[in-house]
């Protein structure tokens, strides 16, 4: 296909400015709340995004199996250009949570349907060294996003991190024109009123991991519209999360086991730094390399999925992730003051290589076992497992450093929890796979 070097030059762009909006509003933010005003409103810009882009992965995908790839993909660019550009636009700290909302609910397209269309362009065997290339892009962006985020701020003005997505989303949408796919689309139309009472459950539900206060009221509101959603999707015979899917027993399994794994321990990597920073006096440049071991050995471990998937199988390789992220639960809990450098720099590399084959093989997983015309709608709902699970696990373990004395103290009980939460999820994961995972690959 003469397409695939322009597609592929699309789908890597979309996912680094994709990655590069989680990371350079870290470093502006401070400056961007003095400007605006609204202190108080200052994790809103964060929460937001996370929020939207969350509970609008599921709808996406759906959408993706419907009417296809490129228009979805398309309309989730346009809606993060959208948001990037009123973003940048803000005269208000209330203006632009609304507009990071926006951003949100176009980034919430562009993660998953990345991988969906790798999936339909490339074998199994070449979609490891594409997700190389996706890991890659975010190890970019840990680097040079506070960096262009710095260099905005004192030279130009904060609202160019926003502005720097239009010509890159431009770039995206032109290079996807010669786009031809060719795929099976699903006939049955979207469950306007499942979608509504889903999105509106897990949006009630993801309050807890953002504030503390009418925790009571958002959870029972999550709780009526989950029951009103399993009622409206039982009386459907057009649901809005295929039961083919859910009664899929290999790809539940990995949605368990991913959002398990991200629930334990794949927040550790954001509180590394602060503990560097505050209990070893390490400047923030050099707490900020010990992040380029995960990220490097992520995309190492990326490029040789395919080939291990069809060698060993989809299980055995999860589980030796899952083993290599215990592992490195073990060595964090051996963390203090004088812990050197390259031994914290070896826990996120193992970190990373394990998180590179989890999360690359449970893509793939997602996609191949399923039928082709809910491709989109089961890798999506993978990531949405995952994104749950890293929302409420960095909410846990947040929690763990704010409520001690000191952030020593904090660390060690987060690596207490990371050690026992891990080891919890890879032996339930296990029991799990004895009874639901009867793949085998000689059937593909």
């Amino acid at each position: 296909m003469k397409s695939k070097p322009f597609v592929l030059v699309s789908i890597v762009l979309a996912m680094l400015i994709s990655a590069m909006d989680t990371t350079i509003l870290q470093t502006t933010a401070p400056t961007i709340a003095e400007t605006l005003g609204g202190y108080k409103l200052y994790g809103w810009m964060f929460a937001i995004y996370v929020l939207f882009s969350t509970v609008s992965l599921p709808i996406f995908g759906k959408l993706a199996d419907i009417y296809g790839r490129k228009k979805i993909f398309s309309i989730s660019i346009i809606l993060f250009t959208i948001g990037s550009l009123l973003c940048g636009l803000a005269d208000s700290m209330v203006e632009l949570i609304v507009y990071r909302g926006i951003q949100g609910l176009g980034a919430g397209g562009v993660s998953p349907l990345t991988m969906i269309i790798a999936g339909d362009l490339y074998s199994i065997e070449k979609r490891g060294k594409i997700q190389g290339f996706f890991s890659a892009m975010w190890g970019v962006s840990a680097v040079i996003a506070p960096l262009i985020g710095g260099f905005f701020v004192e030279t130009m003005s904060w609202r160019w991190i926003f502005f720097i997505n239009i010509p890159i989303g431009i770039i995206v949408l032109l290079c996807l024109i010669p786009y031809q796919e060719h795929i099976t689309k699903d006939k049955n139309p979207l469950n306007y009123l499942s979608a509504f009472l889903f999105t509106g459950s897990m949006l009630a539900f993801l309050m807890n991991t953002i504030t503390t206060e009418n925790l009571v009221i958002y959870n029972l509101i999550g709780v009526i519209f989950l029951v009103a959603f399993i009622f409206a999707e039982n009386k459907s015979d057009k649901r809005f999360i295929p039961i083919e899917i859910l009664k899929n027993k290999n790809i539940s399994w990995m949605n368990i086991n991913g959002v398990l794994i991200f629930l334990s321990i794949f927040s550790f990597q954001s509180y590394v730094p602060l503990f560097m920073q505050k209990v070893q006096g390490i400047s923030i440049t050099v707490s900020g390399l010990v992040l380029f071991g995960m990220s490097a050995a992520w995309m190492f471990a990326s490029v040789p999925s395919g080939k291990l998937i069809m060698k060993y199988g989809y299980r055995n390789t999860i589980f030796f992730g899952n083993a290599l992220l215990v592992l490195s639960a073990v060595m964090a809990l051996f963390m203090n003051k004088d812990t050197s450098f390259l031994y914290i720099f070896a826990i996120l590399t193992i970190q990373g290589f394990a998180f590179g084959l989890v999360v690359t093989i449970g893509t793939i997983g997602s996609q191949e076992l399923a039928e082709a015309h809910q491709k989109g709608m089961s890798t999506s709902l993978h990531f949405f497992a995952r994104n749950i699970g890293t929302t409420f696990g960095a909410s846990i373990m947040g929690m763990l450093i704010t409520s001690q004395t000191d952030v020593a103290q904090g660390m060690h009980y987060l690596n207490l929890y990371m050690l026992i939460a891990v080891t919890a999820a890879t032996i339930i994961s296990f029991l799990a796979s004895q009874k639901l995972y009867s793949h085998n690959l000689q059937k593909q």
